[in-house]
């Protein structure tokens, strides 16, 4: 029999696993996420009832899991790194939206907050490779108009693995419901630069001027104008 829509969704949705966080209720229903092993493959499933967005498009409100898979795929297509989708969908019955997104599990990698709060003797020359790394994913994700829209040190990922030729960094964009598309990409950079700033409280504060300085050096003379910092420590620290 040939498989469906329709019979993977349920497949996924029925395919129970670790939870991974507090059960998110906002958006006037609730979203979970669930580490899921299927045929020795680790996957992370997002399930969600009535956990919506409303736009001019969508007034009466969609799941924000559709919101995500649109994001995630057109990082892809930018060659920005973000996990692989490997099932979305959404369903309406009952008067509720339900919503799926499967993604292919991640192994090996910390949180950035994660990363700088490791207990162990630090490489300064690796935490600047990471901090360089993110820079330049995140110049590349703003120059194709992107916002993230929830831009905290959790929802960057960093791996480092030691290899013959030495450390190689891979650096990964997670959590992508709030992402959207804005007319202009210095927009999405200030709103996104600005929200990590007052995020990077665990990070210190050092750490944070390598990133941006590396990020300035990425762009025109004109947007770094446009993105200059009058202090490293307000959280209002991009002009307006």
């Amino acid at each position: 029999m040939r498989e469906t829509s329709a019979d993977r969704f349920d497949y996924w949705w029925n395919n129970r696993g670790t939870q991974m966080d507090e059960i998110n209720q906002r958006r006037g229903g609730e979203s979970l996420v669930e580490r899921v092993e299927c045929g020795g493959e680790l996957f992370y499933c997002k399930r969600q009832r009535g956990h919506l967005f409303r736009s001019l498009r969508y007034p009466l409100g969609r799941p924000t899991v559709l919101r995500e898979a649109v994001a995630l795929s057109a990082c892809r297509r930018l060659n920005i790194p973000v996990p692989e989708i490997q099932f979305s969908g959404v369903r309406y019955g009952d008067g509720e939206w339900l919503g799926l997104l499967v993604t292919r599990g991640l192994t090996g990698y910390l949180h950035l907050d994660d990363w700088f709060a490791e207990d162990h003797p630090r490489d300064p020359e690796v935490d600047t490779l990471v901090l360089r790394k993110m820079a330049e994913l995140l110049v590349q994700f703003h120059r194709g108009r992107w916002q993230h829209g929830s831009l905290y040190p959790k929802h960057l990922l960093v791996k480092a693995v030691t290899t013959e030729t030495g450390i190689e960094v891979n650096v990964l964009l997670l959590d992508m419901e709030k992402s959207r598309q804005r007319v202009r990409s210095l927009a999405a950079a200030r709103h996104d630069l600005q929200q990590l700033h007052r995020q990077w409280e665990r990070i210190p504060a050092e750490q944070w001027k390598i990133l941006l300085d590396h990020y300035l050096s990425l762009v025109s003379s004109g947007r770094r104008r446009a993105l200059v910092p009058d202090s490293l420590t307000s959280p209002g620290w991009v002009t307006s």
